[in-house]
C-alpha cells in the first residue's frame, strides 16, 4: 500500500470517526468539564490534521 493509499485510508476513517460523533450531538455534555474537553478536542483535531472545525 502506497502512502497515498494510506493516507487517504486515514482520512477517510476521521470522516467517520467525525460523522458518528457528530450525531452524538455535544458528547462531551454541556457543562464547564465537557465544554473544556470539547474545546481541546477541536484544537489537537485542527492542529494534528489541518481540517476545519466540525460544526
Amino acid at each position: 500500500m502506497t502512502m497515498v493509499a494510506s493516507a487517504q485510508r486515514i482520512r477517510l476513517a476521521l470522516s467517520a470517526f467525525d460523522a458518528e460523533l457528530a450525531a452524538f450531538g455535544a458528547p462531551w455534555g454541556n457543562d464547564d468539564l465537557g465544554s473544556l474537553i470539547g474545546m481541546v478536542y477541536e484544537t489537537i483535531r485542527t492542529s494534528t490534521t489541518g481540517l476545519p472545525r466540525r460544526r
